[in-house]
């Protein structure tokens, strides 16, 4: 879910502007020993720090891969676990403001 933060005018530069996202992850259904991604297209100036959680805690996975790059947030988890099910949300936050989306990874059963 994303949303629009109003213009603060205490930002630092006159162009500052809120994260938004240009494009946002849904949820994804895999089974174990599958790979999933969930990726995001963001806008914002200052660039906006991100943050990945999982089930609304900082994430602690070693076994994951985060990419940021100039307007891509990607997080990609090349071998599901069982542990791996859950929420996923990326928060992205500069001067200005915050968007937020989250997704779903549910397990397929055989």
């Amino acid at each position: 879910m994303a949303y629009e933060i109003p213009h603060n005018k205490y930002a630092k530069n006159p162009w500052s502007c809120a994260p938004e996202f240009l494009k946002v992850f849904g949820d994804v259904r895999a089974q174990i020993g599958q790979h999933a991604c969930f990726d995001c297209i963001l806008l914002g100036s200052p660039r906006p720090k991100v943050c990945w959680l999982f089930n609304n805690e900082k994430m602690k996975f070693d076994d994951v891969q985060i990419d940021d790059t100039a307007d891509l947030c990607r997080l990609t988890i090349p071998i599901i676990q069982h542990y791996h099910y859950g929420t996923y949300t990326v928060l992205c936050e500069n001067e200005v403001g915050r968007a937020i989306s989250s997704a779903n990874l549910i397990p397929i059963y055989d």
